[in-house]
């Protein structure tokens, strides 16, 4: 989750004296890692004015004017290493200097986790100069390749700069692997597939997906039908189940039944009101499902405006409690025929989205 520690440090260059400095270059840098735990770095083979050296390095580059900073990492990690990626989070900014071009450089860092690999798309110095390569390497063995180039000039200051950044990524790894997430919600959380066989349940629903994506513990408590619990039967084996589940993070999503079954967006947002005071764990996400359609199971336009007032009642509630709120309406979900249940490729937005948003919030302690 959330890095509330970004790292930020500044480091001087001891391999070279300094005489001025004459621009500064933004650039992105990564630590790439995938589902395994393995990390992802390029290979360097050069000999310029820094002298000869093998480097390993994070893969990154300048910010190009106007370009936002997650826009640029994600074009810097298709070309060099042909990754489609999720950025989990910033890590830190480090400010260092190459006296010998009279630089500084502002590097971010961000966490990312591999989703895909494709084609990389290297510029001709990076292929005939730099002699660009793609590294995959456990965490152990990344320490040790960095320290092995910190025996030239320019290793150094490349370690200097990144075995930090590293180590803090694999902290913030280490610990997001113990969160644990609840995700409390009703067919669209269970994974109701109206069209299909054998049960009507996708395979891969969003709490799945969410948590192939972020590598937490997730909980799927989706039931089919399920409305918003405000009698006291309901309360109370919700906290029973609160203590058996033990988890870190609720994820709460619920109202459409209740709309579907007639009541308002102002009484549901009162029955998710009486719940949430009752039930709320210290962290809890306040997800609005995503607006209804027209469709087989809502014949009119009263209730897909009434899904969109529960929204905006639902931000209104989590203003007054205090809560993390998602509004899943601005993500487009793909919704059935139905008008209320999830696509596959809805399913697949919704954990993306979710993901995200995952990452903005601060790391249990």
């Amino acid at each position: 989750m959330k890095n509330s520690k970004e790292m930020r440090f500044e480091l001087q260059d001891e391999e070279w004296p300094f005489q001025y400095t004459d621009h500064d270059r933004e650039i992105v840098r990564a630590i790439v890692v995938d589902d395994a735990g393995f990390f992802y770095f390029v290979r360097a083979s050069r000999n310029d004015e820094f002298g000869a050296a093998t480097l390993i390095e994070t893969s990154g580059g300048g910010v190009e004017p106007g370009e936002a900073l997650d826009m640029a990492i994600r074009r810097e990690l298709r070309e060099e290493l042909g990754a489609e990626v999720n950025i989990l989070c910033k890590i830190g900014v480090v400010s260092d200097y190459y006296n010998l071009i009279h630089r500084h450089n502002v590097n971010n860092y961000y966490l990312c986790r591999v989703c895909s690999f494709g084609e990389r798309h290297l510029t001709e110095d990076e292929i005939e100069k730099y002699h660009l390569s793609i590294l995959k390497l456990g965490y152990e063995e990344a320490i040790a390749e960095y320290e092995k180039c910190a025996s030239t000039p320019l290793g150094r200051l490349i370690a200097n700069r990144e075995l930090p950044i590293l180590k803090q990524a694999k902290a913030l790894l280490d610990n997001w692997h113990k969160v644990r997430l609840w995700c409390f919600g009703d067919s669209n959380t269970y994974g109701f597939d109206p069209c299909g066989f054998f049960g009507g349940r996708y395979t891969d629903p969003w709490p799945k997906m969410l948590e192939a994506r972020t590598g937490f513990e997730v909980i799927n408590d989706g039931k089919n039908g399920r409305m918003i619990p405000v009698r006291e039967y309901e309360l109370s084996q919700f906290r029973r189940d609160a203590e058996r589940n033990n988890a870190d993070v609720l994820i709460v999503m619920l109202g459409t039944n209740d709309l579907l079954e007639g009541a308002r967006a102002e009484e549901a947002a009162s029955r998710m009101e009486m719940f949430l005071t009752k039930c709320a764990m210290p962290l809890t996400l306040l997800v609005s499902p995503p607006p209804m359609k027209r469709g087989a199971w809502v014949p009119d336009d009263q209730l897909v405006e009434e899904s969109k007032a529960l929204a905006r009642a639902y931000k209104a509630l989590a203003e007054q409690l205090g809560l993390r709120y998602v509004d899943v309406g601005e993500w487009v979900i793909d919704l059935t025929y139905d008008g209320v249940h999830f696509t596959e490729e809805g399913h697949a937005r919704f954990a993306e989205g979710l993901a995200f948003c995952l990452f903005e919030i601060e790391c249990p302690s």
